[in-house]
């Protein structure tokens, strides 16, 4: 049945896209035709030492900019985290995002297993695989597991993480915001 979805929703170019690109990758969010109605938006993440840059462009050319805080073992997460919570924004199901790496459509999980943060080290990866399962955790129970994040030498991750999300639970929906929200403020 997915598969059908799939095909339906390309037929239609209403999937989100993903594909990588140098030092990070490229989403490209659909319109949407719901209350409130939103343009279809690209969201560029770009890697840096200490950040991850969110640059989004609306169909009119208007430009939104974020640099988000973030270690190098935390990144990828971030992006996939952020595009997690954009698809929530929008009411899409995450599972029929097609996620492109080398012209190839995989799952989200190999995707980020796949790109490349050139400034990752082997302690990195370490980190990233202690800090992936408690977001997992983290989403279906709350973020409440700093002291596990700091156990695990992964609080800097969390925290990066768990503020996207958290800023939201509180904020009022601003209905002419569309592009802002797929980036963070």
């Amino acid at each position: 049945m997915s598969e059908e979805i799939k095909k339906l929703l390309d037929k239609h170019n209403y999937r989100i896209v993903v594909v990588e690109t140098e030092g990070g990758c490229d989403a490209s969010y659909p319109g949407t035709v719901i209350i409130p109605p939103r343009h279809p938006i690209s969201v560029r993440y770009q890697y840096t030492p200490d950040s991850v840059i969110t640059t989004a462009h609306n169909q009119d050319g208007d430009l939104v900019s974020f640099t988000n805080q973030c270690p190098v073992y935390a990144q990828r997460l971030y992006v996939l985290y952020h595009i997690v919570r954009n698809c929530s924004f929008i009411a899409y199901p995450f599972p029929l995002v097609k996620f492109i790496y080398k012209q190839e459509e995989m799952s989200g999980e190999d995707f980020f297993g796949y790109v490349n943060n050139t400034l990752f080290d082997q302690n990195d990866v370490v980190k990233e695989d202690s800090l992936g399962p408690l977001l997992s955790l983290s989403l279906t129970a709350g973020f409440k597991f700093d002291e596990d994040a700091k156990k695990l030498g992964v609080e800097d991750g969390y925290s990066a993480i768990k503020a996207m999300f958290l800023k939201y639970e509180v904020k009022e929906e601003d209905d002419n915001k569309e592009t802002e929200d797929i980036v963070d403020e």
